[in-house]
């Protein structure tokens, strides 16, 4: 499970999420990257497979949210959906693998309020928390408008 909550921002649009784990933040943080575009509900009609490896986790969220980006100019591909995404130590060397599935369908069929030209590591956070005893993972993001 996860929660959004959209941040103010002068020119950009800005988002923290947090999650019951790391997963789930970074599938939060992929959802509110479409919310940042649409207000449409987005139809799961065709599946694309996201793999990315970074030595940080500050990386690996930008790469990931960065690949819906690219996917987006490249193929016209809206994402509506995370159907699965892991996360794991990089066995062979430092850093991280994620591995994810995601649904989606061309960003034609939707009224689309802003573009997210790029992903920032401005203000960008990647962390663990405990709120009221319970650890909760924390991803925050600028996205460029």
């Amino acid at each position: 499970m996860f929660r959004i909550k959209f941040l103010p921002h002068t020119a950009d649009a800005k988002f923290r999420v947090t999650g019951d784990s790391l997963e789930q933040a970074f599938i939060g943080a992929a959802k509110a990257l479409t919310k940042v575009m649409t207000d449409d509900v987005v139809k799961p009609v065709f599946k694309k497979l996201v793999s990315v490896k970074a030595r940080t986790l500050e990386a690996l969220l930008y790469d990931f949210l960065q690949e819906l980006v690219f996917l987006l100019d490249v193929e016209g591909f809206l994402m509506s959906r995370v159907e699965s995404l892991t996360i794991n130590k990089h066995a062979k060397a430092e850093g991280f693998v994620l591995k994810a599935v995601v649904l989606g369908d061309k960003v034609t069929n939707y009224d689309v309020k802003d573009v997210v030209k790029a992903v920032t590591y401005n203000d960008m956070v990647v962390e663990e928390r405990f709120v009221n005893g319970r650890k909760v993972f924390v991803v925050q993001v600028v996205v460029d408008l």
